[in-house]
């Protein structure tokens, strides 16, 4: 589930984005197979479950809008040209568990959990954004 909205007026926008997943948990299985060569000698299969958070906040300056951009545009055309200054927090919390394990065709099985693993990014970052249009027909130039 997510939000994405942009707030604020011409030219300078805050823009806000966020995302999770619906239930508490987000379960699957997750394969794992290692190959010598053209021989399967380990094949396994966990339960995995996923716990995410994602959000994305930056601010939007277009410092061209409009006719400033090309003097002999019809107008009918729209565009804009900005710069972007953001931060990106992303969380993914894996939770392995369960292997149903194979090799050399002997099979095993462990119940408990066997993996947790935890990825966090904090990102700052800058950019351009632009967009150009003809507004009589609603297609890209």
């Amino acid at each position: 589930m997510g939000l994405k909205t942009p707030i604020g007026y011409s030219p300078l926008y805050l823009n806000f984005e966020g995302w999770t997943q619906l239930r508490k948990v987000v379960s699957g299985e997750m394969a794992d197979k290692d190959w010598i060569d053209s021989f399967l000698f380990s094949s396994t299969k966990s339960d995995a479950e996923l716990k995410l958070k994602i959000l994305d906040i930056n601010l939007l300056y277009y410092f061209l809008e409009g006719k400033m951009l090309w003097e002999d545009w019809p107008s009918t055309r729209e565009g804009k040209a900005g710069v972007l200054l953001g931060y990106k927090f992303e969380d993914f919390d894996y939770d392995i568990s369960g292997i149903k394990d194979e090799i050399f065709n002997i099979s095993s099985y462990m119940g408990e959990k066997v993996l947790e693993y935890e990825v966090k990014y904090k990102i700052p970052y800058f950019g351009v954004s632009g967009y150009f249009v003809d507004v009589t027909n609603q297609s890209f130039l």
